[in-house]
């Protein structure tokens, strides 16, 4: 069952599911009754596993209301064993929706102090590398986790229309290693002395090295793929200090 709602997606939505399960639900009443109860408590045990493990397909606010009411209206008119279980699959619905499953609390007092330079004109050499770093980590983790399962399902971010926006997160994410690459580049690039240049390529060089230790691998390879974009490739000065450094990143990895 754990298979089949990670991957259903693929030939199907949510909504239609939802809709042939209330079908399914409805079209058994003319058997016996011992055959109804039966068919409906299995409704119910794909209803609360989808809700319980899957939850994230209720973020649709119709579908929502739908599930909710479809709950309340078996705990009204249901037998004893089907107002069981649908009470568990709506207060998991509703547990779940208000995010306490997924609520994660910061303690404030265990931040680590923010390094932060002195006002004015600003350069990214004058930033402290860790907190860089730091700072990067964060906005990937925060993009990191709208990502969904079923995102992954036939690779939708290389398809073209509709099924591309299937993995929105997932090009979201893809987009910002881009950003950061280019990023890189442009503070590389947009300065014409030479040893300026090295020091930035050593400063980014050292950034790669905290992303790495803190265990953002996709935040390392978007700065070390920076050094091999043209414009920077083609500073042969400057690449024999960024070619060094990255080297040692390369075989830090190994």
């Amino acid at each position: 069952m754990n298979d089949f709602l990670l991957t259903y997606r693929s030939f199907t939505t949510p909504e239609k599911f939802f809709e042939l399960l209330l079908t399914r639900y409805k079209q058994c009443e003319r058997q016996s009754a011992e055959k109804v109860s039966v068919i409906r408590i299995r409704v119910f045990s794909v209803f609360k596993t989808w809700v319980e493990k899957f939850w994230y397909d209720f973020e649709s606010a119709n579908l929502a209301k739908e599930a909710q009411d479809f709950f309340k209206d078996v705990i009204e008119n249901g037998n004893e064993a089907q107002k069981k279980v649908a009470e568990r699959a709506l207060h998991s619905l509703e547990r779940q929706l208000a995010g306490d499953a997924r609520k994660i609390k910061s303690n404030q007092d265990f931040l680590p102090p923010v390094h932060v330079p002195k006002p004015g004109q600003t350069e990214i050499i004058d930033f402290n590398s860790e907190e860089i770093a730091r700072q990067l980590t964060l906005i990937d983790w925060e993009m990191w986790k709208q990502i969904q399962p079923y995102e992954f399902l036939n690779s939708a971010w290389t398809a073209k229309g509709e099924e591309r926006e299937r993995a929105k997160n997932i090009l979201r994410f893809i987009e910002r290693s881009t950003y950061i690459s280019n990023w890189v580049a442009s503070t590389i690039c947009r300065t014409g002395q030479l040893k300026y240049r090295t020091k930035i390529c050593a400063k980014w060089i050292d950034v790669s090295y905290k992303l790495k230790n803190m265990g953002n691998f996709n935040g390392c390879m978007a700065i070390m793929a920076a050094f091999n974009l043209t414009p920077v490739f083609r500073l042969k000065q400057t690449f024999e200090v960024s070619t060094k450094g990255k080297s040692l990143i390369l075989i830090s990895f190994l």
